[in-house]
């Protein structure tokens, strides 16, 4: 089982004990670029540079967590159950 949600509710279900795999899903793309036709990486980049500029926090991390969420996105038919 994934829950997939916000860091708040992650970090309660955590504390809970309630079982399952937990992705704190940070990328709401409500604000900045999103580009059509970029390859994967290329957008992500573009992504990771707005949300560094915009949260005062280093690109490189921010791909690191946008590459992660991606990866979980690609995973979750491997999932018996997927609540959001």
């Amino acid at each position: 089982m994934l829950h997939l949600n916000g860091d708040s509710t992650a970090n309660i279900l955590s504390e809970s004990g309630l079982a399952g795999e937990r992705l704190s899903w940070r990328e709401a793309l409500i604000n900045g670029p999103t580009p059509r036709g970029l390859h994967l990486n290329e957008w992500l980049k573009v992504r990771a540079a707005h949300l560094a500029a915009a949260y005062e926090l280093k690109a490189e991390d921010c791909e690191r967590d946008l590459k992660r969420q991606e990866a979980s996105l690609r995973s979750l038919a491997s999932h018996e159950e997927v609540v959001l």
